[in-house]
């Protein structure tokens, strides 16, 4: 019995200088002079290069964005991204904000190609209608189908929601916009193609858009920050 409280004894004096030296390194602390645990291998500091690649190691980890550690929503005991989505339409009010968003805020271009008289918007873009968000899918437009002979025109084009889906549309008259519908831009033909077309991100409040320049009942916006305003139109500023 006596032989196992001694072992016992010795163990835990063992685990106690570890612990101690331990706690040197990570306080940067020198070992006390004389005692029973002082360690001239560890002197009681991580030597430099020890610390620089230490520092290297972390920095490098910090910098990964691909979720090295491989977490999931179960390891974390986290909803997943199925299960907030469902949240947030339960907790959301659908289509009583008065916001309506058409493209992408980042700038990335609305691509279009087309053939003869066929325009073609070549990717899906996001679409935020009086507070609904919807996605507005790849479609194509006929327009020799929807106006017989399309040669040598400008027509308006529009993104509206017709029966809860979002798409294109193309008109030869302008056309008033609607808690559904709002314009988007222009086509331009010759006698055998599209010759021109020309689209832009809206950004609207209520029934009116955001405008660097002076059109209409336009709100006035900056292409930045507020205060470079010499980003702003000039006929806000005269």
């Amino acid at each position: 019995m006596s032989t196992l409280l001694e072992k016992i004894e010795e163990l835990k004096t063992k685990v106690t200088s570890f612990t101690n030296q331990i706690t040197r390194i990570l306080t940067r602390k020198a070992p006390t002079a004389g005692t029973a645990d002082n360690s001239t291998a560890l002197n009681g500091v991580i030597p430099a290069d020890m610390k620089t690649q230490v520092d290297s190691s972390i920095t490098a980890h910090a910098l990964l964005t691909n979720n090295p550690h491989a977490l999931t929503p179960a390891i974390l005991d986290a909803p997943t991204p199925a299960e907030v989505n469902a949240t947030a339409a339960e907790k959301l009010i659908q289509g009583v904000l008065p916001v309506s968003q058409f493209g992408d805020l980042g700038g990335s271009v609305i691509l279009t190609g087309y053939v003869q008289f066929v325009l073609n918007f070549l990717t899906a873009n996001p679409l935020l209608m009086w507070g609904t968000y919807y996605t507005l899918p790849a479609q194509s437009i006929d327009f020799v189908a929807l106006f017989g002979n399309p040669a040598n025109k400008t027509y308006k084009l529009y993104v509206e929601i017709v029966g809860g889906v979002a798409k294109y549309t193309a008109s030869e008259t302008t056309l008033s916009e609607t808690w559904t519908r709002f314009y988007i831009g222009s086509v331009t033909t010759n006698a055998n193609t599209f010759t021109a077309v020309s689209l832009a991100v809206v950004t609207k409040l209520d029934h009116y858009r955001t405008s660097k320049e002076a059109v209409g009942a336009a709100i006035p916006s900056t292409a930045d920050l507020p205060v470079f305003t010499d980003h702003i139109g000039n006929d806000w500023l005269s």
